[in-house]
Order: structure tokens, then C-alpha cells, then sequence
């Protein structure tokens, strides 16, 4: 399910996703909710980019990004509709740059162990057999690139490949497409189960505090304007509207 949420953040807008992201309900149906934020249910919704207003190629961006979010709290974890906008392609190429370099920060500044104090080791997502990752590069060489490789490294390469075939080291036995492709194939990582993804250790130092939580959802709030200053967001949008559902 989480697969399928994460594969809506590239997926273009109909018009009835449009209404679906800006109005949850209508008729005045939203207890709880202060009148900014009904101006900005209300109000319509246009079918363009947000920054620039381009109708063309226009997909969904999540202000708070998803790998955040999906480790929020049930009560934050609901797609708020202002936390949806629509971005043209081009715009959230640059708007994605500018958010990969902030959750990096983040991720700097939040993977200590909070108890101790101290930095955590960093555990990367997967373990490379190195010796597999050699054999396989030297056998996409060959597949690829053999004829413009010195005489010296395809004997070197092919010397790799032979012997973790198994296969003898006889001129007249010649290595297949079909040999190189198996070898190519091998799978040389392993995932890491000590790894943590830097997203949820960022989520845990808020320590499901609803402030800090409220907190974090207007920074990245602030961070999206600041950044990609929007120009065409719709009527009532603001940094200060509901954060969790009620």
C-alpha cells in the first residue's frame, strides 16, 4: 500500500483528482476547522502549476515530503489537501533539488542516538559483496565494450570471469553472451537489516509530540515558499492552516 502511495507523487492530475485533493467534503462539512482553512476548501482549485502555472505535465507534490509523513501519527498522517499541491515537470525537478538537499541537512543534524548523545554509525542499505560487484563490472565490460579494451585487460578480465565460472582458461572455449549475461546478472548486494532510512530517524527525533510535529510541518510549509515562491497557489492557501485532522 505504501508503494502505491509513494507512485502518486509522479502521477498526472484529471480534473476529479483535482477536486479530490482540494475538498475532502464540502457544503460547510469540516468541524473543527477554522475559517481560513474553509476559504481555502472553498475556493477553486485551477489546473496549473502552483509556481509557475503551467497547465502542462502537472503532478502532485507534497509539501511535507511523503517519507516524512508516512511515519507521522494518524492524525497527521492524513493527506491535508494544502499539504498537496500541483507542480508543473520542470518545477518540481527544481523543487525536488531544493528538498534533497534539505532532508540531507535534516538528516545530518537528527542521526545522533538520543539517549547517549553520540553520533550513530551510519548503516548504508545494503551490503556489497565486493568480490561479486568485480566480477560482474569485468563481465559487462566485455559484453559491452570489448573491442575497445586493451588486449592486456581483456585477458585480465576474462581471467575473472573464467575462473568464477568455472570455466577453463582455454583459448578455444570461448566466453558466450549468454555466460557474460548470467554473471551480469548476479545479485551482488544484500539488504543491511541494521539500516535505518534517514527519514525515520528524523520523524523519531520529534518524539511524537504534537507540537514539534506541528512545528516540523510548518517549517517544510515555510521552506516550499521560501524556495519555489509560488505564485498561483489557490485562495486561502497559507502556511498556518490546519495541520492534523481533527
Amino acid at each position: 500500500q505504501e508503494q502505491e502511495q509513494e507512485q502518486t507523487k509522479t502521477q498526472k492530475f484529471t480534473e476529479n483528482d483535482i477536486t479530490a485533493i482540494a475538498t475532502h467534503s464540502s457544503n460547510n462539512q469540516f468541524p473543527g476547522v477554522n475559517v481560513n482553512d474553509e476559504l481555502y476548501l472553498k475556493s477553486h482549485k485551477a489546473n496549473q502549476c502552483v509556481c509557475c502555472g503551467s497547465p502542462k505535465h502537472i503532478r502532485r507534490h507534497y509539501v511535507v515530503p511523503y517519507a516524512y509523513r508516512k511515519h507521522f501519527p494518524p492524525r497527521f498522517k492524513s493527506h491535508l489537501s494544502h499539504d498537496v499541491v500541483i507542480l508543473c515537470s520542470k518545477c518540481q525537478l527544481n523543487c525536488e533539488h531544493y528538498y534533497q538537499h534539505r532532508m540531507k541537512e535534516l538528516e545530518e543534524e537528527c542521526s545522533v542516538d538520543l539517549r547517549s548523545g553520540l553520533a550513530v554509525p551510519y548503516e548504508p542499505p545494503h551490503h556489497v559483496d565486493s568480490e561479486k560487484y568485480q566480477v560482474r563490472s569485468r563481465a559487462l565490460a566485455l559484453l559491452r565494450w570489448k573491442d575497445k579494451l586493451p588486449e592486456v585487460k581483456v585477458q585480465s578480465y576474462e581471467c575473472t570471469v573464467r575462473e568464477y565460472l568455472g570455466v577453463p582458461m582455454d583459448s578455444n572455449v570461448v566466453l558466450t553472451s549468454q555466460q557474460l549475461q548470467e554473471v551480469i546478472d548476479v545479485e551482488y548486494r544484500t539488504e543491511n537489516p541494521n539500516h535505518v532510512p534517514g527519514p525515520k530517524i528524523v520523524v523519531a527525533s520529534l518524539h511524537n509530540d504534537e507540537d514539534k510535529i506541528t512545528a516540523f510541518v510548518m517549517e517544510w510549509r515555510h521552506y516550499f515558499v521560501d524556495t519555489m515562491s509560488p505564485h498561483h497557489l489557490p485562495r486561502g492557501w497559507s502556511v498556518g492552516l490546519a495541520v492534523m485532522s481533527t
